[in-house]
Order: structure tokens, then C-alpha cells, then sequence
């Protein structure tokens, strides 16, 4: 198993699913820096905002195969927030 995968299996736990959910209720952030940003792609986190199950037509990541890098300011309401899994 990938680490990508392994991150997303560990996010749909229950346990660890339930103190996300809880997180997200008192307005707790969080931060997904390189496979932790695509991990809260990949378990909808980003952009629905809940982990749940992924579709056809749900956003995801994939290769930048016309080598062209695109940098755009976006406007968020979360900052920081960082999750110790230990």
C-alpha cells in the first residue's frame, strides 16, 4: 500500500474519522502539506469539507503533463491546524 492510501485508510478509521468530525464542528483546521494535501483530497475532505466516499465526477490530483506551472491567490477561511496521529 502506498503512502497516499495508507493516509486516506488512516483517515476513514472510525476513531480518527470521528475526532476529524469532531474538529471540523468547533471550526478546528487543518493543514495538508505534499501527500497530506492530496490525502485530504483523496478522502474528500477537499473540497466537501467531510471525509467521504470519492465519485467519478469528485476533483482529484494528476499529472502535470504539459510541464506548465499555474500559481493563483485564493481566499480561505482555515489557516492552521495541526493533527499529532502519535
Amino acid at each position: 500500500m502506498d503512502r497516499l492510501k495508507f493516509m486516506v485508510a488512516v483517515l476513514k478509521n472510525k476513531k480518527v474519522k470521528e475526532a476529524v468530525e469532531n474538529l471540523l464542528k468547533r471550526d478546528g483546521l487543518i493543514l495538508g502539506i505534499c501527500n497530506g494535501f492530496q490525502a485530504l483530497i483523496k478522502s474528500g475532505l477537499l473540497p466537501y469539507g467531510e471525509i467521504r466516499e470519492l465519485n467519478e465526477n469528485s476533483p482529484t490530483l494528476t499529472f502535470n503533463t504539459i510541464d506548465k506551472h499555474m500559481s493563483k491567490n485564493c481566499a480561505n477561511k482555515k489557516l492552521l491546524q495541526i493533527i499529532h496521529l502519535g
